[in-house]
């Protein structure tokens, strides 16, 4: 009878959980009924307590562990093969630092500094993160949007920007501009009082950036990048472009264009530089256009078409700039066609100067946007590389060997910069292994500051616009990601428009955060409106699919199997209560009532089956008095009640 009753009892608990089940528990009861085990995640001081005893133990191996992480140049000079890696590094830095002169002399008159600092980004920057970064293939140095968004903050907070005088460093004005307002020597005090102002600026924004993206590596930050998509970046990078092309048209056609800032600054330089386009200097316009038809040609016809069979690609940019300052020279284009030349160049390296940090306060959310923008090219393209030749790359590191070279570099009139894509494509291609192509780089900048630098005195400025206008080839082609786009993700098409309309439209840093805040709007909108189905088994398979795009999908007796394709939080709770009643049926408040009323029910039904089991115990007892000469089928009788008793009341319960 005790084997019996256990059994029963058994059968009374499995039939008891699975009916709760299909009635529906909470997290509470299902945990009771199958035994969860405490699992209570540890507080956010025993993490911080294990992250530091992880990270604070001092041993040799922990000191290697830690060289190895902060220079990742030791790690690859270990496995560096002499005989054939540093003949390949050779050529790639050759050929990379001839192609870094001219680009970093244009991108410096972009960020509105005289060409020489351009130079000086090119060796300090690349110096510094050739140690310290973790990628083997990425050129750093000066890069036309960094550069563009340098010129922003430039234009913003020195004098002499109202549009009579150039916004860039130089110490030479446009004649035809002041002449008329101010005497020679009061034009020259103010060219010369700008140009300090400008290269301090630049040099303050670059010390504050790197200040910032170091303390970001430090506190590994480097997660970030995920809220950062690929749509996001190539559109910015697009509208960017327009801005890049747009400062150049005044030295292309050797025009006065005033500059503006703030919304719109786009559209009122075009309408300006068509005010003055009948001033076109015909002798920089003829330069310009003849550079960009040689670069397109050499480019795309010799150096692209056979590249396979070319050792090295044609180093047309640095033959051009060598060939323009010849021609320069020979007809005096400043003095005899009033064309603007880049001027001296001052040979040697800077000495080092401690930036103003008193500036800091009027640039920190250029500072902040300026470092993570240029992190975000860096890491870019520096996974994409990485990928390519089998290796991995650290993006909290990216963001300390950036940093530092932003430091390092701002004592010695650096202004802020990022990798090239051009030139590490470059780098990579014509055979680089490891940063050591890096410092062969510095190397050919450093002639070229040491004895080369003043000779490049006749080289007009608008073949180094030319020379940047043909450089951004690759943000051109950028638009044929909105016919890509389109096909795959309509809402990753709005982003790209949306930050590349607001770039265009406000400004470089403004249209960044737009296309920030209009991307986390769209990732809100996908977890709303996230796609909702009922799954049907598919035949006798184990796979379940939504039932109606399957003939042979049925759905299981007695069970509905609800998808949310999204996570479930207050934002889309209301969608998902509201779908799962629609295709399921299942009302939660249809069912608390139904709940409740067999409550009462069963209730009811326990008070009516007590008073039967009184009344079938008085009968049993005189049933039992009147046949006790029958004492045994008495008993018998006894039991049989009792189970019937026992299976009554449970039917009743269900």
């Amino acid at each position: 009878m005790l084997v019996d009753g256990t059994e029963e009892n058994r059968e009374d608990s499995s039939e008891n959980a699975q009916n709760r089940l299909f009635t529906g528990l909470t997290q509470v009861q299902f945990d009771e009924l199958y035994g969860a085990r405490d699992v209570t995640p540890p507080s956010p001081a025993a993490l911080i307590k294990s992250y530091l005893v992880s990270r604070c133990h001092c041993s040799v191996q922990c000191l290697k562990q830690a060289c190895y992480g902060l220079f990742p140049f030791i790690e690859h000079m270990r496995h560096y093969n002499l005989r054939t890696d540093l003949l390949l590094d050779t050529a790639a830095g050759v050929t990379v630092g001839i192609i870094q002169v001219p680009q970093s002399m244009g991108f410096a008159m972009l960020a509105s500094l005289e060409p020489v600092y351009g130079l000086y980004v090119s060796f300090f920057h690349v110096l510094v993160y050739s140690f310290l970064g973790s990628s083997k293939h990425l050129s750093n140095g000066t890069f036309a949007v960094i550069s563009l968004m340098v010129a922003n903050v430039v234009t913003r907070l020195t004098t002499g920007n109202d549009g009579e005088v150039d916004s860039y460093a130089t110490h030479k004005f446009r004649n035809d501009t002041v002449a008329t307002k101010m005497s020679a020597q009061d034009t020259e005090m103010q060219a010369e009082t700008a140009g300090v102002m400008a290269i301090d600026v630049a040099v303050s924004l670059a010390l504050f950036t790197g200040l910032l993206q170091m303390a970001m590596g430090l506190f590994r930050f480097g997660v970030i990048t995920v809220y950062l998509s690929e749509p996001l970046i190539r559109a910015f990078t697009t509208g960017a472009a327009m801005h890049v092309v747009t400062s150049q048209l005044k030295h292309l056609f050797g025009v006065p264009v005033p500059v503006h800032s703030g919304a719109l600054k786009l559209i009122k330089t075009w309408v300006d530089f068509f005010k003055v386009i009948d001033q076109t200097n015909l002798m920089s316009l003829l330069f310009g256009v003849i550079t960009i038809i040689i670069l397109v040609l050499i480019k795309e016809c010799i150096n692209e078409r056979f590249k396979k069979r070319l050792l090295i690609p044609i180093p047309i940019e640095l033959i051009v700039v060598i060939t323009m300052t010849f021609i320069g020279w020979i007809g005096k284009l400043p003095d005899e066609y009033d064309v603007e030349v880049v001027g001296f160049i001052p040979s040697g390296l800077p000495a080092p100067v401690t930036p103003d940090v008193t500036l800091f306060s009027s640039m920190v959310s250029d500072a902040f946007v300026l470092a993570v923008v240029s992190w975000i090219i860096n890491v870019g393209m520096a996974e994409i590389l990485a990928k390519r030749n089998d290796y991995e790359i650290d993006s909290d590191q990216e963001l300390i060997a950036l940093g530092a070279a932003h430091v390092f570099g701002s004592f010695f009139a650096c202004f802020p910069g990022a990798n090239a894509l051009a030139r590490s494509l470059v780098q990579e291609s014509v055979g680089g292994v490891t940063q050591v192509a890096g410092l062969v780089s510095c190397v050919v900048v450093l002639v070229v500051l040491l004895w080369l630098g003043p000779y490049l005195y006749y080289l007009p400025k608008s073949v180094l616009a030319a020379i940047i206008l043909v450089i951004l080839k690759g943000m051109y082609m950028q638009y044929s990601d909105l016919r890509t786009l389109w096909s795959i993700s309509r809402l990753d098409w709005l982003v790209w428009f949306i930050t590349w309309l607001a770039v265009v439209l406000t400004d470089v840093d403004l249209g960044l955060l737009v296309g920030v805040a209009f991307s986390f709007i769209i990732v809100v909108i996908r977890t709303q409106i996230a796609s909702v189905a009922v799954l049907s088994r598919i035949g006798d398979t184990t796979f379940y699919k939504p039932g109606e795009k399957y003939y042979m999908a049925h759905s299981v007796p007695n069970i509905k199997i609800f998808k949310f394709s999204g996570p479930l939080y207050y934002i889309n709770s209301l969608r998902f209560r509201t779908q799962l009643t629609a295709l399921t049926g299942l009302d939660p408040k249809k069912m608390k009532m139904e709940m409740q009323k067999q409550r009462y029910s069963s209730e009811t039904a326990v008070y009516e089956l007590t008073s039967v089991q009184e009344n079938f115990e008085v009968c049993y007892l005189i049933l039992h008095r009147v046949l006790c000469i029958l004492p045994y089928k008495a008993a018998m009788l006894s039991i049989k009640a009792a189970n019937v008793l026992k299976k009554g009341k449970r039917n009743l319960l269900k």
